[in-house]
């Protein structure tokens, strides 16, 4: 297995966790030797996996006993564990996050140095009992859509999956990992989501790596976005002297609280309506990119090394965009909003892409190739 991969990892362990074989559950001990994967990862994944739950324990109406994964409390070795530590007890704050102890430090202290590698770990689901968990590639998701593809329905194949065979199919959905963040991801994600539900002000402190200095601000979220191409969430937001949504990725946030002022920006509805028009045309989070990070494109790509799939479907959720075949090469003509992000995309096609346009891109990467030919020489 190439455990390179968070999202391959994640589903392979939900699917060993909800395996007919595997009531008593298996252990990350277990699972580093089936799937020979480094016992460090194993655990930091499984830690993930108990911030996430615990991230969702505390959103409004979240039900903790619907989903879990959850040390099988009757397993010997479980037992064990309990003689010298209270396990019960420990876990019951953690997820509670009951204020005042030290209950959040200490479970997840046992977890990284490997004090539960040997407890049973078992996938709890009242909503889908008894079913079998079938992770699938994204190539593996297309080819089972293209099979079962029914232009007369406007299902796709998991949504008829999930209709007609309710009780035996669960489609998952994708898992979000931490990565290279200055706190908890979930905690951040929890906190900016009940923000946005309520409308509600956040205090932050945050590093700015373009004044190279620490800023502390109130602002007003509305949106957490997320490019899957470097794992970074942002968030977008308002303030009170800004007629623009700003952008602020989570990896900078030193410290986020609540706090009880209000915001009011005359141009908020607007803000909020440029944003959602111009979702599918933004590269890299670049919501409130300047002008000369903003400019018509068009691209012909040679298809080379099946380039041209490649090309549709990284395009796929660009919908604001125009594809063209002519003369065996594709075209693709869109508005982008984030130039630099969009021309490290373009240099990932080598020769096979050629920028028609705009001239200013197209000349900077002439440049940059001049420049990477020379040092070579």
């Amino acid at each position: 297995m190439n455990y390179h991969n968070p999202y391959a990892r994640i589903q392979e362990y939900f699917a060993l966790l909800s395996a007919n074989d595997s009531d008593n559950g298996k252990s990350m001990q277990q699972i580093c030797e089936s799937k020979q994967i480094p016992v460090k990862i194993v655990r930091n994944d499984f830690l993930t996996i108990f911030q996430w739950q615990r991230s969702m324990n505390l959103v409004k109406n979240s039900d903790k006993n619907e989903l879990a994964v959850l040390f099988n409390d009757e397993s010997p070795k479980y037992q064990k564990i309990c003689d010298t530590y209270a396990l019960d007890e420990l876990y019951d704050n953690y997820m509670d996050a009951v204020p005042g102890n030290d209950s959040i430090q200490k479970f997840e202290q046992f977890i990284t140095d490997g004090i539960l590698d040997a407890v049973p770990i078992i996938f709890y689901d009242t909503d889908t009992p008894n079913t079998w968990t079938l992770p699938l590639t994204p190539d593996e998701a297309a080819a089972l859509q293209s099979f079962y593809s029914d232009e007369t329905d406007s299902l796709s194949i998991f949504d008829r999956l999930k209709k007609t065979y309710a009780d035996t199919y669960a489609i998952k959905d994708s898992y979000l990992y931490t990565h290279n963040y200055n706190n908890s991801l979930n905690d951040l994600l929890c906190k900016i989501n009940t923000a946005i539900d309520f409308h509600n002000c956040l205090y932050m402190k945050y590093y700015s790596r373009r004044e190279k200095m620490v800023l502390r601000f109130i602002f007003r979220p509305v949106k957490i976005v997320y490019d899957a191409d470097e794992n970074l969430y942002s968030v977008l937001s308002i303030r009170n002297d800004c007629n623009i949504l700003l952008v602020h990725r989570l990896d900078c946030i030193i410290s986020l609280e609540t706090t009880d002022k209000t915001i009011h920006n005359s141009m908020e509805t607007k803000l909020i309506d440029h944003m959602n028009q111009i979702a599918p045309n933004v590269w890299g989070n670049n919501f409130s990119c300047t002008s000369d990070q903003t400019a018509d494109v068009k691209v012909k790509f040679f298809n080379a090394a099946n380039v041209h799939e490649k090309v549709k479907k990284q395009l796929a959720c660009r919908t604001n965009g125009k594809l063209t075949e002519k003369d065996g090469c594709l075209y693709y003509e869109d508005k982008v909003y984030g130039l630099s992000r969009f021309r490290s995309w373009i240099y990932g096609y080598g020769r096979a892409a050629v920028v028609l346009k705009p001239e200013s891109l197209r000349k900077d990467i002439i440049d940059s190739l001049k420049k990477r030919v020379g040092y070579y020489e």
